[in-house]
């Protein structure tokens, strides 16, 4: 049961992080942390009807499952997707 509690603090430590971080940033993509864009444009290809995929400029072509795809889904579920 102890072991249990650790975990559970840790957890939860991470998510406060997590969500702090989130909310001191605002909406603006981090240059630091490029996927943040690649995350937004599937997001909001999915709102458009065009799927998980997002154009690629290093390929000159569009990338299919490159990113886990639940977060952009979550995105484009929530709120309306504004890339930069």
């Amino acid at each position: 049961m102890r072991k249990h509690a650790a975990i559970t603090a840790l957890l939860v430590a991470a998510l406060a992080i997590r969500l702090t971080w989130g909310f001191i940033r605002g909406e603006e993509i981090d240059p630091r942390l490029p996927d943040q864009q690649e995350y937004l444009d599937i997001a909001e290809n999915i709102q458009k009807g065009y799927g998980l995929r997002f154009y690629d400029m290093r390929f000159y072509d569009s990338a299919y499952a490159y990113r886990m795809p639940a977060y952009p889904l979550f995105i484009a579920a929530g709120r309306s997707v504004h890339s930069a």
